[in-house]
Parts: C-alpha cells; sequence; structure tokens
C-alpha cells in the first residue's frame, strides 16, 4: 500500500512474493529499484520529526478520496496455519484439481473461506507446474554439456580401446 502511493498502483502479489524471497529476476529489479527509492526517501522523511508530508495528511482529510481509497483496498493476505498447509498439500496429492464443492468441503474442515482455499490450490498448482519446467530446463542443460563430454570420453575410450585389441599396432 505504502509503495502504492509512491509509484501509483498496486504490485501483484508475485511481484511482492518474489521480491519478499529475494527471488526477483534482475529485469524485474531494475524496474523496482527507482520505484524503491523514491519509497525509501519517503519512509525515511516521515520517520524523523518534523518530517511530516502534509499532501498525506490533505488526503486523509478529503472523505471522497478515502472513500475511493477504501473501495480500491485489497483483503489482506490470509496466513494458512502448518496443520492446514499440510492438510491442503495432502488433499493436493490426493487431487491436484478440486472440484468447487470439494474446495468448499475443505474449508469447512480447515474453517477457512472458500476463495482461501481455491486460490491456495491455484497457486500450488502454478508452483507444480514452476518446478517441473525448473526441472526440464536443468536436466536440458546437463544433456547439452553431457554429450560432448561423453563423446569426449568415448573418443578417448574407442582410440585406446583399438590400440589394445590391435596390440598396439
Amino acid at each position: 500500500a505504502a509503495l502504492a502511493q509512491v509509484h501509483g498502483t498496486d504490485f501483484s502479489q508475485t511481484t511482492i512474493c518474489r521480491f519478499e524471497n529475494l527471488q526477483l529476476s534482475y529485469r524485474n529489479a531494475c524496474k523496482l529499484k527507482p520505484i524503491l527509492e523514491r519509497w525509501l526517501i519517503e519512509a525515511e522523511k516521515k520517520g524523523f520529526p518534523g518530517g511530516q508530508d502534509d499532501d498525506h495528511d490533505s488526503e486523509e482529510a478529503d472523505p471522497e478520496k478515502a472513500l475511493s481509497n477504501a473501495e480500491r483496498r485489497r483483503k489482506r493476505r490470509t496466513t494458512i496455519s502448518m496443520g492446514s498447509k499440510g492438510a491442503l498439500e495432502h488433499k493436493f496429492h490426493v487431487q491436484p484439481k478440486p472440484s468447487s464443492q470439494d474446495i468448499q468441503v475443505i474449508a469447512d474442515e480447515l474453517q477457512l473461506e472458500k476463495e482461501v482455499v481455491r486460490v491456495w490450490f491455484c497457486n500450488r498448482r502454478q508452483r507444480d507446474k514452476r518446478v517441473r519446467t525448473s526441472l526440464v530446463q536443468q536436466r536440458l542443460k546437463r544433456s547439452n554439456s553431457t554429450p560432448s563430454a561423453v563423446s569426449f570420453a568415448n573418443i578417448a575410450i574407442g582410440s585406446s580401446s583399438q590400440e589394445h585389441t590391435n596390440g598396439g599396432q
């Protein structure tokens, strides 16, 4: 929310999570750098005595602006307990794409909102897909570097075995 005031837009949950986990791409980090620098300057101003920003106070005093900001506000991030995460993981391994009725049953069992459970399953499927894609890319990188090493090894082995069978002639 504080960054949105400086930059004028909200950041996606993905960008926020990647930022928190220090997993931003270089390009995305370069885009965020000037925004974060401006935000940091503003935050430091407000942290020091006499550094309060008058525009910010007048914005909160305007009821029309306050109402429009409240309407646009996102729901707070839901924290899911470790026990519930374990249960969700188990359900995911049994059925990664539960029906709407199944999601409601799971939500009722875990005392979570249906939307929270639905989003958790969507995010978990995306994470699974991202991990699978990463593994495939790693295997491709290894297979691209391995053949040349294998071919050199085969050439060396092949030539020495020929020498050995021919008696070194």
